[in-house]
Parts: structure tokens; sequence; C-alpha cells
């Protein structure tokens, strides 16, 4: 636009040299000459050539004007693009980090639970080997000392299951411990994934009013520059401006751009 405005004040002044220029030229003939049929001639002529210099001086601004708004779509085209092949990245690597962060506390999680049933198994394993061992001894001593106290090794045995028993237990409170933690683990990856939807909503949101607001300023723009312009220039810009300014994403929205251009011209 500042090229367009540049051009139409070099045109003007342009035309203002002209228009002096031919209005001292019959006055000199004028004073020269004292015949009416000359002077009439000379308003004659005066008045063509001005009538041809504001027809081409109007025809160049028309042509110019329109080169500005072929530039104009093409440049509004390249930024739209621009903005959705941005978009549309982002929220690929978005998506790709979120799969990658889950794929990480999956596999944690399944290192763990493997971990904990694997040492849970061991601990099982090995008390029954130590319970069987202790069986053992327990009857070895009995056959060896016959005449020793049965009570007394009796007691000795449920001391010994009941430390087992503790042990047992205090394995299984550690193992329902980590179940939870597993639960929770869980849990907060289905909050992430909500998150991360609600934030793939809201990025569309915001498109969309970016669009709306960026497609309003543009319209504005052109409106101001094109005000003294007949009403069919303005119509021609509107079936223009609809057709460079459409998008798959504002065909999803709410409001459509040929809406928010009649908003715009009823201002």
């Amino acid at each position: 636009m500042k090229h367009l405005h540049g051009y139409y004040t070099k045109s003007c002044v342009s035309k203002e040299k002209q228009f002096k220029t031919c209005a001292d030229a019959p006055a000199l003939t004028g004073s020269t000459s004292s015949l009416p049929d000359q002077t009439v001639m000379e308003r004659k002529t005066k008045e063509e050539l001005r009538n041809q210099m504001v027809g081409s001086d109007a025809a160049t601004t028309r042509e110019a004007h329109q080169k500005d708004l072929e530039k104009l779509k093409a440049s509004c085209e390249e930024d739209f693009f621009a903005m959705e092949e941005m978009h549309r990245q982002l929220i690929g690597d978005l998506q790709q980090q979120h799969q990658k962060e889950v794929a990480a506390l999956l596999k944690e999680k399944d290192q763990q639970l493997q971990n904990e049933t694997a040492a849970t198994m061991a601990a099982i394993v090995a008390m029954r080997r130590a319970h069987k061992q202790e069986l053992e001894k327990s009857r070895l001593s009995h056959h060896i000392k016959e005449n020793a106290d049965i009570e007394q090794l009796h007691v000795q045995h449920e001391k010994e299951i009941k430390v087992l028993q503790k042990e047992l237990e205090a394995l299984s409170v550690q193992h329902t411990q980590k179940c939870l933690e597993n639960s929770h683990l869980n849990k907060e990856l289905q909050e992430e994934r909500k998150s991360l939807m609600q934030y793939q909503k809201e990025n569309q949101e915001l498109k969309k009013k970016q669009d709306k607001i960026y497609a309003q300023d543009k319209l504005k723009a052109l409106y101001g520059n094109i005000q003294d312009e007949p009403r069919h220039g303005v119509n021609k810009l509107y079936e223009d401006f609809k057709f460079a300014t459409w998008s798959p994403s504002r065909g999803a929205s709410g409001q459509s751009s040929s809406e928010t251009l009649s908003a715009l011209c009823t201002l």
C-alpha cells in the first residue's frame, strides 16, 4: 500500500505540472494573437488534453491498484499456509513428545513390577527353603535327641513360624504398596492424556481466534484503502478476498470469511 500511495502522489504531481504547462501555453498564445477563433480552438484543445490526461491517470491508478491487490492476496495466502504448517508441526511435536513420555512411563512401570515380583518370589522361595531346612533339622534333632524335651522343641518351632509369618506379612505389605503406587502411576498417565487432549482443543480454538482476528485486520486495512472507489470495486474485492482467505480450518469454525467481510462493509 505504501507503493500505491507513492505512485498516486507522483502521478498527481505530474498531472499538476502538465496542467500548469497547458494553462501557461494558451495564455501566452492569447497575448500574441487577437483572433477569437484561435482563442476558441485553444480552449477546446486545452479541454481535450485535460480529459485525456485525467482518463490516462485514472486508468494507470486502477491498474496499479489491481496489481497491489493481487500482491496482497498472494501474501495473505502465503501467511495462512505458513501459519497452518506451523500449527501442524506444533501438534505433531507435542504428540510425539507425549507418546515418548507415555512409553517411558509404561516401560518404567513394567520394569518396577517385574523387579518387585521377582524379588517377592525369590524371598518366598528362600523362606520356604529355609523353613524346610529348619523342619529337617528339627526332625533330625528329634531323632537324634530322643530324650530331649519335646515341648521345648515345639515352642522353638512355633517361634520360628511366627518370625516367618511376620516376614511374609511385611513382604505382603510391601507388595500391596507397590501395587498402589502402580495404580497411582496409571491415574497420572490418564490425567496427562486428558491434559494433552485439553491442550489440543485449546490450541485449535486459539488458532480459530487468530485466523478470525487476522482476517478482520486485513479486511479493515483493505476497506480503508478502497473506501473512495465505486461500490462495484468493493464487491469485486469481496469476491477475491473470500476466495483468497478461505481454508478448511475456517470452514470448520462458527463464522465464515464472507460473514466477516459483510459485517465490516456495513461499518
